[in-house]
């Protein structure tokens, strides 16, 4: 009880000595909030794309860790650069905090640097993880297995979906999205989309056995919302898989995983409170 009543008496004393400015405080979020999303598109588009690296890749995860990590570290930047403007031309009243200035992890010279762009790191792939993001989500997706949206499917067969079925994925269309590229706002339709694709399916039919003795696993199909779109890519791709790439991007396609809170100014306020605890 008596350390809860310390940090509350300490993080009072820091509030009533911050004198950071409302509007420069939204100002240089907002700017962090921008470059967040914007660079983990950029990765996608530059680096995950080119490499023809997707969702569905075996080490997916991990290289999505890094892209969220990264990008937090990028938006952290930005904010801190943006207060740094403002403060330069006094465009706010400013007063600086009470023990540390707002912390500036855009030179990594020395260890504290170092230090800061970890925290901020770490403190974005938590914040990922809160908001029920998956990594494997901020890469491309492919339309040879299911996308980066693709939630809980509905169970199905070698043949087209039922009405049943098709009532059911539209509904999951209007609420989760194509599970390929994410929209949903302006989609009309979705289409019950097989995962394996039945195209693909239906050719590795002929193959049940290995060496005329084992039989391969049968492939259990599974029914996803797809708009007419990234559909229209599929069947390009499953007919010519040379001139038709299977890789979707998906960066304008934003959830509430993409959130990016203004790490800085929390560590900056940290560190204000554990001094004067």
């Amino acid at each position: 009880m008596r350390g809860i009543q310390d940090v509350y008496t300490a993080s009072k004393k820091v509030v009533d000595f911050w004198g950071y400015d409302n509007k420069a405080v939204l100002y240089s979020s907002s700017i962090g909030a921008f470059v967040f999303p914007v660079s983990l598109g950029l990765i996608q588009h530059t680096v995950f794309r080119i490499l023809a690296i997707t969702n569905g890749s075996i080490f997916a995860s991990a290289l999505g860790l890094a892209a969220v990590g990264m990008s937090g570290c990028a938006a952290s930047v930005a904010l801190t650069e943006a207060s740094d403007r403002l403060r330069e031309r006094a465009y706010f009243s400013w007063r600086e905090p009470s023990y540390s200035a707002l912390p500036k992890p855009y030179s990594l010279n020395n260890h504290e640097d170092l230090k800061l762009l970890t925290v901020y790191f770490i403190g974005t792939v938590v914040v990922f993880k809160a908001c029920r993001g998956r990594f494997s989500s901020v890469l491309p997706s492919s339309v040879k297995h299911p996308g980066a949206f693709a939630n809980v499917g509905i169970v199905g067969s070698h043949r087209y979906a039922h009405k049943s079925q098709r009532v059911k994925i539209m509904q999951m269309g209007r609420k989760l999205g194509c599970h390929t590229c994410g929209r949903k706002w302006f989609s009309k339709s979705f289409i019950a989309d097989h995962q394996p694709p039945l195209a693909l399916s239906h050719n590795n039919r002929g193959k049940k056995y290995l060496f005329g003795v084992l039989r391969y696993p049968k492939t259990q199909q599974k029914l996803y919302p797809q708009c007419k779109k990234c559909s229209l890519k599929q069947q390009k791709h499953i007919q010519s898989p040379k001139n038709y790439s299977a890789v979707v991007t998906h960066a304008s396609s934003l959830r509430i995983y993409h959130l990016f809170l203004p790490l800085p100014y929390i560590w900056a306020f940290i560190r204000d409170v554990a001094y004067y605890i």
